[in-house]
């Protein structure tokens, strides 16, 4: 059968300290609760009952009071309708302080009495009404009846009724008397309860506590002794805490006891790997000078590399900056020898028109020869009329005469200027050739400068990509220098990482020595041969 947890025996624990803790609180806030009603019943009935009955009894005399000093006043004087209005006042007042105490509860025995304090105070009402009504007559024999009355009966009367109601106050003082006795018995008897309850909790909680310090406080102060001892760094990790008991705290010690066991077997592969981590350390050390004395073989290689790439660069640097100079010559005679062509073609345009404009102007001269011949014809014609007009047309033979002779010099004129205009003609047919022909060589000069523009571009763009292309394996040697000389940094910083590495699992070695183990300890040491075979690798294909 399974043993109860820790949980389970501090749940019982707590849970009967819980138990007995709530009874002894249940059983005080019920006694609290009784003692509130005996307080309101105190404060709401008793109390307000016999101050009911205190005002009741006072009006009741302020009555007689007033009664008694009209008998002694006129009618009609102030004082006596001052003394009437107090009468009247006091027996509202009292009546009023009656029905109030008759609204609270009250005994048996209080109600008992209730017809006769009401019997005795209507036959008290009923005399001093008939005081006042003698007293009204306004006559010696009625003032002296009303006097006796006052005094003889009606004051038998009053003390009657004030006997009354001075037993219904002494019931409810005995009534209230009583029940504060009962509370007063029911308080000693809970305070002996509580007491009990309290001595009870305290009993059990120091029973249970002791129990529990033994069960739970006896182990764990073993294993913080253990623990204690393995962190000073130092102990015995072959010995094991006492397994008592099938609860939390016995499984605490066997796994404690396990957790101790995993922690030899693991400190002493700790140790055995800081055998191997030693001398492995060490090679890697020597294999570290070893690479650092490569890296910077091959760095001072890559440096002269850098240097004869560099000179190369600016050669190339050189060869493209002719090559692009090249370039932008050609780019403007081609650009000049466009701005040619453009001008030549103008000109070939202007030649045309100056063409067709001769040709022009020699249909016009041709017109004005027509118009010489025909004038020249009709100057004949008329000279021929005016002849044969005789001496009346002898005037008008002259005027012919001019006219024909005009006509002979424009002919003349139009001959003249027909013959310039065709040697004009001509001379501009064979400019306009010219022209023409000096256009198509111009054209010819473009085409070839285009050509040779192109030439230039693609010398200077692989110029260019060459010049790009030895400054990027310039950049990439430098790189290639940097990284070089970096790994020889690195070389040397994992020489000295080795040998710092050395010495902590030498110190390693020291700190596993501080714990005793079951198991000596040997230095374990791997062959030479198998630490060396990959650095060795590694630095032949670096190199």
């Amino acid at each position: 059968m399974r043993a109860p947890s820790v949980r389970r025996k501090l749940v019982v624990a707590c849970g009967a300290i819980a138990l007995i803790t709530g009874a002894v609180g249940g059983g005080a806030l019920w006694a609290v609760s009784t003692v509130d009603r005996a307080y309101q019943t105190l404060a709401r009935d008793a109390v307000p009952g016999m101050t009911r009955l205190h005002e009741a009894e006072r009006d009741m005399q302020r009555v007689v009071a007033a009664e008694r000093t009209l008998v002694f006043m006129r009618n009609d004087s102030p004082a006596a309708l001052e003394q009437k209005a107090v009468h009247a006042r006091g027996l509202a007042d009292a009546a009023a302080h009656w029905r109030a105490y008759t609204k609270l509860p009250a005994t048996e025995a209080e109600r008992q009495r209730w017809r006769a304090f009401e019997n005795a105070r209507w036959r008290w009402e009923a005399s001093t009404y008939e005081v006042l009504r003698l007293l009204m007559l306004d006559a010696a024999d009625a003032r002296k009846d009303a006097i006796e009355l006052s005094l003889g009966e009606g004051a038998a009367r009053f003390e009657a009724a004030r006997t009354e109601l001075v037993a219904l106050g002494r019931l409810r003082q005995a009534s209230a008397a009583t029940q504060a006795d009962a509370e007063a018995a029911r308080i000693r008897h809970l305070r002996g309860l509580f007491a009990a309850g309290v001595v009870s909790a305290f009993a059990l909680a120091l029973a249970l506590g002791t129990l529990l310090a033994r069960a739970i406080a006896h182990p764990l102060r073993d294993a913080v002794a253990r623990l204690k001892d393995l962190a000073d760094g130092e102990g015995d990790l072959t010995r094991r805490l006492a397994v008592t008991g099938r609860d939390e705290v016995g499984e605490l010690a066997r796994w404690f006891n396990a957790f101790m066991q995993r922690l030899h077997a693991l400190l002493i592969e700790v140790r055995h790997a800081a055998d191997l981590v030693s001398a492995a350390s060490q090679h890697l050390s020597t294999t570290g000078a070893e690479l650092a004395a490569s890296a910077q073989q091959q760095a001072s290689g890559l440096d002269e590399t850098a240097t004869a790439l560099g000179q190369i660069t600016e050669t190339f640097k050189q060869t493209a900056d002719n090559a692009r100079r090249a370039d932008q010559a050609a780019s403007g005679a081609l650009t000049l020898a466009a701005k040619g062509g453009d001008v030549v073609r103008e000109a070939v345009g202007a030649v045309a028109d100056i063409d067709g404009a001769s040709k022009q102007i020699a249909d016009i001269i041709g017109t004005i020869d027509e118009i010489a011949f025909q004038t020249n014809l009709l100057a004949l014609n008329a000279a021929v009329e005016a002849a044969r007009a005789g001496e009346q047309g002898r005037g008008f033979a002259v005027v012919a005469a001019e006219v024909r002779h005009l006509a002979q010099r424009s002919a003349t004129a139009a001959k003249e200027i027909k013959g310039l205009i065709q040697d004009s003609v001509l001379k501009v047919e064979v400019g306009s050739g010219l022209v023409d022909r000096s256009g198509r060589t111009l054209v010819e000069i473009v085409t070839s400068v285009m050509h040779v523009t192109d030439i230039v571009g693609a010398i200077a763009t692989a110029s260019g990509a060459e010049s790009r292309g030895i400054d990027q394996l310039n950049r990439a040697v430098s790189h290639m220098d940097r990284v070089t000389r970096t790994n020889a940094a690195q070389t040397e910083e994992l020489s000295a990482t080795a040998q710092a590495l050395a010495g902590e699992a030498r110190r390693l070695q020291a700190l596993v020595a501080r714990f005793t183990l079951d198991e000596p300890g040997a230095a374990c040491l791997l062959p030479p041969a198998a630490l060396a075979r990959r650095p060795a690798d590694r630095v032949e294909a670096a190199a």
